[in-house]
Parts: C-alpha cells; sequence; structure tokens
C-alpha cells in the first residue's frame, strides 16, 4: 500500500506505460478529514 494515496487507488505501470499518474487532485488533512485542494492536475508537468 502507497501511503500517499487514498485508499482505492492502485498504480500499475508497464514496459510501454511506465508513469503512473496522468492527472492528479492535491488534498490536504484540515484535523478531521482529507479536502480536495486543487483542480485536476496534469501529473506529467
Amino acid at each position: 500500500a502507497n501511503p500517499f494515496l487514498l485508499p482505492g487507488i492502485a498504480l500499475k505501470t508497464s514496459s510501454t506505460r511506465y508513469f503512473p499518474l496522468d492527472r492528479v487532485y492535491l488534498y490536504r488533512y484540515d484535523n478531521r478529514q482529507w479536502v480536495k485542494a486543487s483542480s485536476l492536475l496534469d501529473a506529467r508537468g
């Protein structure tokens, strides 16, 4: 399990698809729960 991903998120790579994330949301923890802190971002730069 990856501690940087939300529960239920799985990553898979292969010899032709080596970048596991295409798009991401940033989240922050507000001392009670995770809150979305961004719009959908392109993870490839």
